[in-house]
């Protein structure tokens, strides 16, 4: 008879005593019936095709032959020397090893 009434006692105790703190919402937590819509994946980059044609050091200034292609443009086909860029795609030259 003492483990029925103990049984019963122990049953009206397990309530969740951190409900009320669930109920609160302290930490303003989303609910997920709530949540926000997911932004589509950004599309893939797309890197020029660059291509080193050739080296040269003609009076004694090295400079390197290159051929830049973007997707659906002409190649541009640039002569550059150490330090300089092409604007047009964002390449920049650092440094030329003519005898490398």
């Amino acid at each position: 008879m003492v483990l029925v009434s103990t049984a019963g006692f122990s049953a009206e105790v397990m309530e969740n005593p951190y409900q009320a703190i669930a109920a609160r919402n302290p930490f303003h937590l989303v609910s997920p019936a709530v949540r926000r819509p997911e932004l589509p994946p950004p599309p893939p980059l797309v890197l020029p095709r660059i291509v080193m044609t050739g080296v040269t050091d003609v009076c004694g200034s090295p400079q390197v032959l290159m051929e830049i292609g973007d997707p659906g443009k002409p190649a541009i086909k640039p002569v550059l020397r150490e330090g300089e860029g092409e604007p047009f795609s964002d390449v920049l030259i650092l440094g030329i090893d003519v005898h490398g």
